[in-house]
């Protein structure tokens, strides 16, 4: 959309966000600093801007250092009760809203959207809270929106702590890597396929209310993962299995059906594993200061 042209893009985040992954085009960009937990901050960003369309990507709880539980319930359901009230009062064309695979909890996959959500921890079941939000201020016609639960999304840019981005990092520097045994399974979907879901919801005009999954369909193990990640770099890596243990009430089979997705958005991934797994790694041997700057 920046690159068309044709659209004013603005973005809101607090005083102490680090905006480094979208640092080159900060120029071309409306920022707003407004906290999503608080209400006027949320409505005056939205009355200066007027948006027509509306993604709604903050969270607090997805990352395994965050844990403060009233910090995860403030950001993701007071957080997304303010955008909703803001975006009632001045109108919208549509909000598109980030869930999470994690509301699924103890449903083991493939998880579908009709299936009742058990969430296993607060952040899951603060993320169910505010995709219920959604729901019934679309029913009530206040604001028409549209619920994406993304399940794995990586690529470049990702998180530095995260699975994919930690164990590249780890390799190509020659660190050992201490993991799980990794039997676990997870689904994992490009970063470009998920700003497509994004878009494509944006300009459905009949799925106001309804809410999809996001991911690739497919099931992999953390272990061929890791595998896969060493095998495409073509370094050797000192890879210590069992080194971590697993999550208490680990779930071992958790992937998408994303039947219903592709039948009404017309979505469907495109980036196999091994393409985005080699466009990820490449984007991090080219981009190893900027990593070195995010972390440090």
């Amino acid at each position: 959309m920046l690159a068309a042209g044709d659209h004013r893009i603005g973005v809101s985040f607090r005083n102490s966000s680090n905006p480094w992954r979208i640092k080159d085009i900060l120029p071309s960009l409306e920022l707003f600093k407004a906290d999503l937990r608080c209400r006027d901050d949320v409505a005056s960003a939205i009355r200066s801007f007027r948006p027509d369309i509306v993604f709604h990507l903050a969270t607090y709880g997805g990352y395994h250092f965050q844990k403060d539980e009233r910090t995860i319930l403030e950001a993701n359901v007071l957080g997304t009760h303010n955008l909703l009230m803001a975006l009632e009062e001045t109108g919208c064309e549509k909000l598109v809203a980030a869930g999470s695979s994690s509301e699924y909890g103890g449903v083991e996959g493939p998880m579908r959207e009709d299936q009742l959500p058990v969430p296993a921890n607060v952040y899951g079941a603060a993320k169910v809270s505010a995709t219920m939000l959604c729901q019934t201020y679309a029913k009530l016609g206040k604001v028409p929106n549209t619920v994406l639960r993304l399940f794995s999304p990586y690529g470049p840019y990702e998180e530095l702590s995260r699975l994919i981005p930690s164990t590249i990092l780890s390799v190509l520097s020659g660190r050992p890597l201490d993991i799980t045994e990794g039997r676990q399974t997870r689904d994992f979907v490009f970063i470009d396929d998920t700003t497509d879901a994004l878009i494509k919801a944006a300009g459905s005009g009949d799925c106001t209310g309804e809410v999809f999954n996001v991911g690739s369909g497919n099931e992999t193990t953390i272990r061929s993962l890791v595998e896969k990640i060493v095998e495409l770099t073509g370094r050797e890596a000192e890879i210590h299995w069992g080194a971590v243990s697993y999550r208490e009430n680990e779930l071992w089979h958790w992937f998408a059906d994303i039947s219903k997705t592709r039948r009404i958005l017309g979505w469907s991934p495109k980036v196999g594993l091994d393409s985005g797994l080699k466009d990820t790694i490449d984007w991090f041997e080219k981009n190893l200061q900027i990593c070195e700057e995010a972390s440090g």
